[in-house]
């Protein structure tokens, strides 16, 4: 609103004369303490006793009891605020200026009350009264953002800068609450109590001095905070810092502003009726029942003199009676209360992660900032190369958090931190991704290298060690759904992560077309993963004799017992053996339960050439792998003797289905098939590769399901059939023999690729051992003649070409697009 635009203008030049001249206005305000309180006490001297308001006499029972279960419920609301400024970490510094601002409250109220001739009959109380009202004013939230988002600034005039358009901001908005609330309490002065009433003008006045304070003091005091911190600071890094600051500013949502645009603007229309209602009863109170009040407080000033002088007798009993009472009520209002207050302390801190949340996506739009963390604003505390060496060797199990990124990306770049070990020195395995990146900028001299590579807001601690190293980010793929298909009796739906356009599209026009029918039906032939190490014998006669010693029964055993013995999934099957001259390749061949197994098979192999060594102490291992296993190639054994998982699937398409949904018909799918998949396969040598694209759909479902691509080489092995059958329907089936999958370990520990896994109720190990990842394997075979049939089709029936002429074309101008990023770059 304008109006609201234009009270944040009259506040924020406010605030900003206490933030850049932060001496002046504390002595301002001390001189007006001062003058306040020697021109009171010269005026104080003439005016009779009896015409002086007290605060706060203690009064009847009933105003007694009123006066004592306010500040009973104070007391218990400023333990909160305490605790608040608990839960929120609070620095030295904060609680330095919380505490100052509360002092500073304490002089100016009492100069108030001293220059409007308020008696003072119980300093103790009005003390504790002061202390009790200021702290529970005191917004904790809001001064504690304030705080942070001008420390998280280090260059000085910047950090001022965000100092007044917070308090600007957070003033214009709490100056209608402050004006509601002296509206409201003001209507205690009409009571009939004269300590109520008092109390009232007590309280308004002590609004009024808080929210002067709040501009005043707090403000000039976090600026000399300021002043002093920056101080202290290394200038090696100002220019830098000055560009973030600078860049951080760009933004006008600060986390106050986020906060403040999360109240209702409905309660602001509420407010302003409820202000009008308030100064409406006020004034009809002041011009029609004026005579009225008049005339009772004049019956009732007789009886007020005597009640003070009574009270004023037993004022050390009631003093007693006073603490004491509150005491036992402020304990049994905390003890009710606690719940309801952790309820509202809940909400909170959904609110102020909701504030959080904003506020980082703020910062994460902004250009060059996609680096900074949290722990950045710490104070750095070394300076040069030097020091942060020394601090290195003399705390060597320490971590880095105190370091700055500069420094840490100055240590790597000299070599003193390898760079592959950053995730070693901090606790956030994000922080030592970022320092990565930038060294790798530094080291290419460019700065927008990983701009458009995300890396927050990621699991790392699953992939350190396991899956991938050197880490900078991760690459977001599209994901895809086929489905749902139909196999053995159960509908799947099929997770495709790819970036080829009509690859969903035409596998899920399969899964249609397979589960119009009767759908999949599959079975296992075989299971092992396979392992073929490489043994050099001292002849070629030693190694037929270890040949023939291995393809014995009873010499298997032992050698089984051996390779069964590294795991409790393990269970050798066989091993075949080959010789070229003296080198003999051993072809282990074993179940691994769920896991796709190579590491299981690597230990077992191993094993068991200690167990042959027994026997033949001249053979010497040459590699673990031979490449006769053989492992992420193509190869003859794999197509013949089968890999992993052996699958076969069939099924019959009706012919309506085949004209409806596939637009083509049985005849032109059996020659195309007969002619393409078989004949030209056979023409160009292909190994395992008569088929349309079996690797597609292999490669799309094992990177969503976390599988490893590189083994999509003979995964993909498949010869798809096709035949015309009764008459008119068509009969379709995909043999695969070395599928090699697993559903734990690997990239299945993800939390995405898990998801997939977990959508096609084959996550983690089964209590069959070996049951999911056969599962899996099945799914893949029966994906895999989906796209078989859906490409197929489209081949016969020729839209192929206009199809991926519409679906994997993009409309993006990549020429404009290119130029556009280049100039902006250069700016």
């Amino acid at each position: 609103m304008e109006s609201q635009k234009i009270l944040s203008d009259v506040f924020k030049l406010f605030s900003g004369a206490s933030v850049y001249n932060p001496f002046e206005v504390i002595i301002i305000m001390i001189s007006i303490c001062i003058s306040l309180s020697i021109l009171s006490n010269t005026t104080n001297v003439t005016k009779p006793d009896n015409e002086l308001p007290k605060i706060p006499a203690i009064d009847h029972s009933s105003n007694f009891s009123f006066l004592m279960l306010l500040r009973c419920i104070a007391f218990i609301c400023v333990l909160f605020q305490l605790k608040k400024l608990h839960k929120i970490h609070s620095k030295f510094n904060f609680f330095f200026s919380i505490m100052v601002t509360l002092v500073a409250s304490i002089i100016l109220n009492n100069a108030l009350l001293s220059w409007f001739k308020f008696e003072i009959s119980n300093s103790f109380i009005l003390f504790v009264d002061i202390v009790i009202y200021t702290l529970l004013l005191i917004d904790v939230k809001k001064c504690n953002l304030i705080f942070n988002s001008a420390f998280e600034i280090k260059n000085l005039k910047e950090a001022k800068k965000s100092v007044v358009q917070n308090l600007a901001s957070c003033a214009s908005s709490s100056s209608l609450d402050t004006f509601c609330m002296i509206l409201l309490i003001a209507l205690g002065n009409l009571s009939e109590s004269k300590e109520i009433k008092n109390f009232s003008i007590f309280g308004c006045l002590l609004l009024a001095s808080n929210f002067l304070i709040s501009l005043t003091i707090f403000p000039a005091l976090l600026s000399l905070i300021l002043q002093f911190k920056s101080t202290n600071e290394s200038k090696n890094y100002d220019k830098l810092e000055k560009s973030k600051s600078e860049i951080q500013l760009a933004s006008n949502t600060t986390p106050l502003t986020a906060l403040n645009s999360l109240k209702n603007p409905v309660l602001v229309y509420v407010k302003l009726l409820m202000t009008l209602f308030l100064i409406g009863v006020h004034l009809k109170l002041k011009f029609f029942n004026d005579k009225e009040f008049q005339t009772s407080n004049h019956s009732n000033s007789t009886s007020d003199k005597q009640e003070q002088n009574e009270l004023y007798v037993d004022s050390k009993d009631k003093l007693l009676l006073y603490t004491e009472s509150c005491l036992l009520i402020s304990l049994i209002i905390y003890i009710f209360s606690t719940k309801f207050i952790k309820r509202n302390e809940e909400k909170d801190s959904q609110c102020q992660t909701m504030v959080n949340q904003r506020s980082v996506s703020c910062q994460t739009e902004q250009a060059n900032t996609e680096s900074e963390i949290t722990a950045e604003t710490k104070q750095n505390i070394f300076c040069s190369t030097e020091e942060c060496l020394k601090y290195m060797k003399e705390n060597p199990k320490r971590l880095l958090e105190d370091f700055s990124q500069e420094q840490i990306v100055d240590l790597v770049l000299k070599k003193h931190i390898p760079i592959y070990k950053l995730e070693s020195y901090f606790k956030n395995a994000e922080r030592a991704v970022c320092i990565r990146r930038k060294v790798i900028e530094a080291k290419m001299n460019q700065e927008y290298t990983f701009k458009s590579l995300p890396y927050e807001r990621y699991d790392y601690s699953k992939i350190i060690g396991s899956c991938c190293e050197n880490v900078v980010g991760y690459v977001p793929v599209p994901l895809g759904i086929a489905g749902p298909l139909l196999i053995d009796g159960k509908c799947y739906q099929i997770p495709m992560a790819t970036t080829e356009g009509t690859l969903v599209a035409s596998t899920n026009r399969g899964c249609t077309a397979l589960s119009s029918s009767q759908g999949v039906f599959t079975r296992v032939l075989s299971d092992g993963m396979t392992r073929a190490p490489l043994v050099e014998f001292p002849s070629a006669m030693r190694a037929a004799d270890a040949k023939e010693w291995l393809e014995n029964l009873d010499n298997f055993s032992s050698i089984k017992n051996a390779f069964d013995s590294t795991s409790r999934f393990a269970k050798l099957e066989s091993c075949k053996c080959c010789i070229v001259g003296k080198y003999l390749y051993i072809r282990f061949k074993s179940t691994t339960g769920d896991a796709m197994g190579m590491n299981m098979l690597s230990k077992g192999s191993e094993k068991a050439l200690l167990e042959l060594q027994k026997h033949f102490p001249d053979a010497s291992v040459k590699s673990v792998s031979g490449n006769y296993c053989t492992d992420k190639k193509s190869s003859a054994i794999n197509w013949i003797e089968g890999r992993g998982k052996s699958v076969v699937c069939e099924a019959i398409v009706k012919g309506d289905v085949v004209k409806s949904v596939l637009k083509t018909s049985v005849k032109e799918l059996v020659d195309l098939n007969l002619t393409k998949n078989l004949v030209g396969s056979a023409m160009a040598g292909s190994i395992g590769g008569f088929n349309a694209h079996a690797a597609n759909i292999v490669t799309a479902v094992f990177i969503a399901c976390g599988q490893d691509p590189a083994q999509v080489v003979e995964s993909s092995n498949c010869l798809t059939w096709m035949e015309c059958v009764n008459s008119d329907d068509l009969y379709i089936s995909c043999t695969m023999p070395s599928i090699e999958v697993g559903t734990v370990g690997g990239g299945t520990i993800l939390d995405a690729q898990s998801s997939c896994l977990k959508l096609l109720g084959v996550h983690g190990a089964n209590e069959n051992a070996g049951q999911n990842a056969s599962n899996l394997a099945r799914i893949v075979a029966s994906a895999v003649m989906a796209g078989e049939l859906s490409l197929m089709s489209a081949l016969a029936s020729g839209h192929l070409v206009n199809s991926h002429m519409k679906y994997n074309r993009s409309t993006i101008n990549l020429v404009s697009q290119a130029f556009s990023t280049k100039i902006n770059n250069h700016l």
